[in-house]
């Protein structure tokens, strides 16, 4: 009796492994492999179907050390022939061991709140962080950083805000990232929102000689005042705007269309532009 058969390649299927986590790291294990299923084309749509796409190694009765192991894939009908690639890895058992580290803080993507609005203070609920794997990796760990991401706060605003599941990444000292686990995995951050601002005058500073015979009678602008929005150290040491205009051989009255520079350590002015118009009158000596 001659019988069709098929194969098919099922990709990337997971590779679980079956061992204490509690006592072991494992390295040298493929995180997937891919499973060849051959058989009449019935039961290879039959094994498709119930198959749960993971691969298994049992190593719970292995000790620390070097090892070859086959991976296997269960096969839900007896019909259907199977090979894994690849079928067998050497991997290496070490005991786990942990350590504990401080976590520190890392504010990004702070540019995406609203210029007016500044962070004052960030915590995290839990500063101590313990980190487990194989000896030579935890010493690797330099830093674990708990990233507090700045763009996920939903509508943020002036107050004390929570930001939940923060992630927490271990480093080392290059700032790689290093694979180790940590508990707890996840921490929440506590943000301090305000809005430190200050309303100064505006100076306008007329810079250059007028025309031989001319001199400035009056300076006005449309814009007498700014509100400065920035750190509480800059605004503190800030007593007007600077407005410089170019008067340089002037000889009749104009209008200046000025932008106002935000100073270093602002971020944000309530104003943008201003009008002045400068006025000239004969000069006189007395």
């Amino acid at each position: 009796v001659l019988v069709d058969s098929y194969a098919e390649v099922l990709h990337d299927q997971k590779v679980e492994a079956i061992y204490n986590t509690e006592t072991y790291v494992v390295e040298g294990l493929p995180e997937t492999a891919d499973v060849t299923l051959i058989g009449r084309k019935v039961d290879m749509y039959l094994a498709k179907q119930l198959s749960k796409g993971t691969v298994s190694v049992d190593i719970s009765n292995l000790e620390a050390g070097t090892h070859k192991v086959s991976l296997n894939y269960e096969s839900v009908v007896d019909s259907i022939d199977y090979n894994v690639s690849p079928s067998t890895v050497t991997i290496i058992i070490y005991p786990k061991v942990s350590a504990t580290k401080t976590a520190t803080i890392d504010t990004i993507n702070k540019e995406s709140l609203d210029t007016k609005l500044s962070i004052s203070n960030v915590s995290i609920d839990q500063e101590e962080i313990i980190i487990k794997g194989a000896e030579h990796t935890i010493k690797k760990v330099a830093t674990v950083r708990a990233l507090v991401d700045i763009s996920k706060l939903i509508d943020p605003e002036v107050g004390v805000m929570t930001l939940e599941n923060v992630p927490l990444v271990a480093y080392d000292d290059d700032g790689k990232t290093v694979d180790v686990e940590m508990v707890p995995s996840r921490v929440n951050a506590t943000i301090n929102i305000d809005s430190p601002s200050k309303e100064v005058p505006i100076k306008i500073i007329p810079v250059g000689e007028v025309q031989f015979g001319k001199a400035i009678s009056s300076i006005t602008s449309t814009e007498t005042k700014v509100t400065v929005y920035g750190s509480e150290e800059a605004i503190e040491n800030i007593e007007y705007l600077p407005v410089e205009i170019d008067v340089t051989n002037l000889s009749t009255n104009k209008v200046f269309e000025a932008s106002l520079t935000t100073p270093q350590g602002i971020r944000e002015l309530s104003v943008k532009n201003t009008k002045i118009t400068v006025t000239l009158g004969e000069e006189t000596s007395k």
